[in-house]
């Protein structure tokens, strides 16, 4: 998080959905492999040699699909809000103007109401539209309280 006068950017990078991703592509197909390598007659078995192959697919899947960079930039001089999700298919840009945004809460983005449960960063506009903010992936809720109340102090809004 970085915070100046006229600009505040969150930003999200995946790093546990990168470890995984390479560890289903590189670690476990090499395992397998080696355990191949000692035990030859697993490979009469038919569907021991596509196993390695499964595994990469998944983690390139998982990679694709989960590991992209996402940052919010909220910026005063120029009257907007800029979303940004960049992946291994390319970015995605999503801009909203300051005056459009009316709220920004907690918003709980599971079934369970006690304390495990999960919460997303929501920004509310004008249109009755809301904007989830997926740039602070942890599950404490305090965390994401605090991120609330700094976006919420930075927009002149009263903290909640």
């Amino acid at each position: 998080m970085e915070k100046t006068a006229t600009k505040l950017t969150l930003q999200h990078r995946p790093a546990g959905v990168w470890i995984a991703a390479g560890v289903f592509v590189l670690v476990i197909p090499f395992v397998l492999l080696l355990i191949g390598q000692n035990n030859t007659w697993l490979f009469y078995i038919w569907w021991f040699p596509l196993l390695p192959v499964v595994f990469v697919i998944l983690g390139l899947l998982v990679l694709i699909l989960a590991g992209g960079v996402i940052s919010c930039g909220f910026d005063k001089t120029l009257g907007k809000v800029t979303l940004k999700r960049r992946g291994l298919l390319g970015m995605k840009v999503t801009e909203h103007s300051l005056k459009e945004i009316v709220d920004v809460q907690l918003e709980s983005n599971s079934w369970n109401s006690d304390d495990n449960a999960n919460y997303d960063v929501v920004l509310f506009l004008r249109q009755s539209k809301a904007v989830p903010l997926k740039v602070y992936q942890t599950s404490s809720s305090t965390e994401k309280i605090k991120v609330v109340n700094v976006i919420r102090e930075f927009l002149c809004l009263p903290p909640k």
